[in-house]
Parts: C-alpha cells; sequence; structure tokens
C-alpha cells in the first residue's frame, strides 16, 4: 500500500516541476492562460459507501506552442493576444484497499486555443476552444464485473439497464472502461482592481462554458468515441458557469472563493444532472501555492463516476501558476 502511494505521490509532483520549469523557461515572460484548471492534491471525502478515498489530485500541465498573452497584458499597446498550447488534465484518486489502490485514473489530453480581448485598460475577456480525448484507460465492462468491454456478453448486460437501474451499485470500479473524445468552448470576464502601486488589488471573473462528447478524436479520426449505449447513460453536453473572487493584500497575503455549476443534459434517470462546487483558496505570501478547502454537492467528476451523487468535503493544497498579474503599462 506504501509504495502504491509512494508512486503515486512522486507521479504527481513530478508533473507539477515540469510544469514550473515550462513557465521558468519562458524567461522573458510568463506562459499565461486567463482561463486554466489548478493543479492540487488533498483529501476528498466518499459520496456513498462503496468506497473510501483517501485522496484526489489533479497534476495539470500546460505546454505553449506560441503564448502571447502574458507580455500583451501588461503592455498597454496591445489590445489582443493568442495562445496556442497542449494541455494534459490527470485526475488521480487512491482509495483505501489493498488490491487496487489507484483505479481507473482519468486521462484528458487536449489541443488548446485562447483569445484575449481587452475592453479597457485594466479588463479584458477571454475564450477557449479546447478538443481532445477523455478516458480511464480500461477495458472492462461498465456495468458488469469480469467482461471486457464491447463483447458480446458486456452488451447482453447493458441491454438489461432500464430507466430505473441503479447505476452506482451496477458500476465496474475495478477496470470498467470510460472513454469519450471532446471539446470545450469556454467565455471569461474579468474586472480587475489595482492599487496606486499598480499592484492587483480585487478580481471579479466569470465563466460560462459548453463542453460536448463526440465521436471523432479532433473531429476528424474515428478513434476513441462514445458508444450510443454510453450516451443514453452519461449524456453528450455540459452547460458551466462559474464566478470567482480575488483579493490581494498589498502584494503580501491573496485568497480566493469560487463557486461554479454543471449541469448534463439528457443523462440516465438515476444521474443526477447538476453539480454545484464552492471552494476558497489562502496563498500565504502571495506564492503560486496555497491552501484550498471545498464543499460539492450532485454529481461525482471522476470519469464515469458521474453516475453517484451526494456530498463531498476537501482540502489540501493548490497551486496558481497564473496568478493576477500588475497594471499595464508601456513595454
Amino acid at each position: 500500500m506504501r509504495r502504491y502511494i509512494l508512486q503515486s505521490v512522486l507521479l504527481i509532483f513530478g508533473c507539477i516541476l515540469l510544469q514550473a520549469q515550462d513557465n521558468t523557461a519562458t524567461s522573458g515572460f510568463r506562459a499565461y492562460y486567463p482561463i486554466h484548471q489548478k493543479p492540487s492534491i488533498g483529501y476528498l471525502s466518499s459520496m456513498n459507501n462503496f468506497e473510501t478515498i483517501l485522496f484526489d489530485a489533479k497534476p495539470v500541465v500546460y505546454y505553449s506552442f506560441a503564448n502571447n498573452i502574458g507580455k500583451r497584458l501588461q503592455d498597454s499597446t496591445y489590445t489582443n493576444a493568442h495562445a496556442l498550447y497542449t494541455v494534459f488534465e490527470p485526475q488521480i484518486r487512491m482509495y483505501n484497499e489493498e488490491s487496487l489502490p489507484v483505479k481507473t485514473p482519468s486521462y484528458r489530453v487536449a489541443l488548446g486555443y485562447q483569445f484575449l480581448k481587452k475592453t479597457t485598460d485594466t479588463n479584458f475577456y477571454a475564450l477557449s476552444f479546447e478538443t481532445g480525448h477523455f478516458s480511464n484507460g480500461q477495458s472492462g465492462c461498465t456495468f458488469a464485473n469480469g467482461l471486457t468491454d464491447e463483447t458480446d456478453a458486456c452488451i447482453a448486460a447493458h441491454a438489461l439497464i432500464t430507466d430505473d437501474s441503479d447505476l452506482s451499485s451496477l458500476l465496474n470500479r475495478e477496470n470498467g472502461n470510460f472513454s469519450t473524445n471532446w471539446t470545450k468552448l469556454t467565455l471569461n470576464y474579468r474586472f480587475n482592481v489595482f492599487r496606486d502601486n499598480n499592484k492587483p488589488r480585487v478580481a471579479h471573473s466569470l465563466f460560462a462554458g459548453w463542453e460536448y462528447y463526440h465521436n471523432n478524436l479532433l473531429w476528424f479520426f474515428d478513434i476513441g468515441g462514445f458508444s450510443d449505449f454510453d450516451l443514453s447513460v452519461f449524456g453528450r453536453s455540459r452547460l458551466r458557469l462559474g464566478y470567482e473572487f480575488i483579493h490581494t493584500f498589498s502584494g503580501s497575503v491573496r485568497y480566493s472563493a469560487e463557486f461554479n455549476m454543471e449541469y448534463i443534459t439528457n443523462p440516465h434517470p438515476f444521474v443526477d444532472p447538476v453539480r454545484a462546487e464552492l471552494r476558497g483558496i489562502f496563498y500565504p505570501g502571495n506564492l503560486d501555492f496555497g491552501v484550498y478547502i471545498n464543499f460539492v454537492t450532485g454529481h461525482d467528476n471522476y470519469n464515469y463516476r458521474l453516475v453517484d451523487s451526494g456530498t463531498q468535503a476537501g482540502i489540501g493544497i493548490i497551486w496558481d501558476w497564473f496568478p493576477p498579474l500588475d497594471r499595464p503599462g508601456l513595454r
């Protein structure tokens, strides 16, 4: 058990260090992404009695092909900026079990593009487009233990599922397959208030997003997509709304509070279509890492465990490689 924990922690922090090195290597300016996921690791309570979670980790990594957003945000002569990149968004959970402590991890990998437009000297909106693959790398039948996915036996087992089926009790939590290709559009509008010394004081960030599950990878390659059965259970689209408040005290201490909601369109009747999350983060010394606490209600977000629903609470460490920047000036 300890060996699996050590290997998982080393993997997580290795990815985080790669991200830090990637940002440092930009020297002239940080590869800045106004729309981004924050890497984190921490304790997370369980939603049900099927499993006991020890920790949940999201070692997200961004790599730029081209990115002038950070540089142009701090140069008042420019009003727009762009970024072309790839993003790797794994999610790993350690469970309190001896045989398979890490089960069905999630892997998201995508190509992304972001466009930023300043509306005033201090405010801006950004639009991101990301498309790629999302799976857990497993080969078992999703709702039948001991069977292989896409075999006649698995298809027959899935055919027995009705609108009244308890999907949480049927779910193959050991090696059930989850695989789809996805595309996500996100719009972010940010209001920024600065101090007299041009350091950030307050930021209000509003998000709206749409995510779509589809068959062809990058819309061209017929690899790894959803089946009709998968769509009938997990739904094809997700709608998201969010708000984040960020406050910096004289450049020495920073905290944020955010609220996010997700709605799944047309899932199986057993699936709770709504998910809501409230999270607070404290960054001591205005560093790139901080301590977070969060509360979740609604469906789970760990690949096919979205069939589970309930409440969760968590606490841990989070990294924000892209904190608020100073007021724009001439460069």
